[in-house]
């Protein structure tokens, strides 16, 4: 084998200056696919990250009502025990319990 590159080194070349204008330059250079295709990927990515949705249904509803806000005071005066369900001393927040409960459930 070493002995065949050896003799390929005398072998004559014929060198033609004006043979770069024959040569095509292609579209895409091949060294510039896998940045191209980074980049798709990437935009791909981004795309599908961002959950694109289609809806179709629009509808506008009028109703007419309250908004109710129900505050409760969580602090320690409310452990108070100055309040009577069946005779036992109960403290202010199982007191107001039932009536937001009723409140929350009945609707509007």
């Amino acid at each position: 084998m070493i002995l065949w590159l050896r003799s390929r080194r005398g072998v004559p070349v014929v060198l033609v200056p004006f043979a770069a204008a024959w040569h095509r330059a292609s579209l895409a250079n091949i060294s510039r696919w896998p940045v191209g295709l980074a980049g798709v990927g990437l935009v791909l990515l981004i795309v599908g990250l961002a959950r694109p949705q289609k809806v179709e249904d629009k509808r506008e509803v009028r109703s007419q009502g309250y908004d109710i806000m129900l505050c409760i005071d969580l602090s320690g005066s409310m452990l108070a025990e100055d309040y009577q369900k069946g005779g036992e001393p109960i403290n202010r927040l199982q007191a107001i319990k039932p009536s937001s409960r009723r409140s929350s459930t009945t609707g509007r």
